[in-house]
């Protein structure tokens, strides 16, 4: 299953793997100078990714992405921590979502009926200068790929710090668009 990432004019791909551990995904980054991973439990809940700082989160529990049993108007929320694999830091995370309606939707690989969802994730990753990063999350999770076939999030903080007189300002950090590039059904499937 091949993805495709845009940030403004960058393309970069990313490749799926499944092994005893879950789901691994990885991106190649021409602007990076590693690999950007992330891992999933087999439904798709966040083990571990990058945070919008680059700092790679463990989440424990797992990060849900989607509620179970999935279903239109479906709602989720939890509290967890996630820890920093390079600090060792913990930190406090709160995530909200909701299964909103059924769209079509074309990308790439073809037109899928999906499920769409948002999500909210605020990461107490503050600090003296800035308040924590707030993750604005939307899929569209296609029954028939048993996985979502596009996925958009922007992050943003404040920062704390006034200039010359002006109050905090909102500062937008990563914004990620993903789609899926290419569907081969396995076998059984259609």
């Amino acid at each position: 299953m091949l993805v495709e990432q845009r940030l403004a004019t960058q393309h970069d791909l990313f490749g799926f793997a499944a092994d005893a551990g879950g789901l691994r995904v990885e991106a190649e980054d021409s602007r990076a100078s590693a690999p950007r991973v992330e891992r999933y439990t087999p439904e798709w809940n966040v083990l571990s990714r990058p945070s919008p700082t680059d700092e790679a989160l463990e989440f424990t529990p797992a990060l849900p992405n989607f509620p179970r049993p999935i279903r239109v108007g479906a709602s989720w929320g939890e509290d967890l921590t996630a820890r920093s694999a390079k600090s060792g830091r913990t930190i406090r995370v709160k995530v909200q979502g909701k299964m909103l309606d059924w769209e079509r939707v074309r990308v790439p690989a073809g037109e899928f009926d999906a499920f769409r969802v948002r999500r909210t994730v605020w990461l107490e990753d503050g600090d003296f200068f800035r308040t924590g990063t707030t993750v604005n999350e939307t899929d569209w999770y296609a029954p028939a790929v048993n996985h979502f076939v596009r996925h958009e999030d922007q992050s943003s903080y404040v920062n704390k710090m006034t200039t010359h007189g002006r109050a905090p300002a909102v500062v937008r950090s990563d914004w990620h668009v993903y789609e899926l590039m290419q569907y081969q059904p396995g076998p059984g499937r259609t």
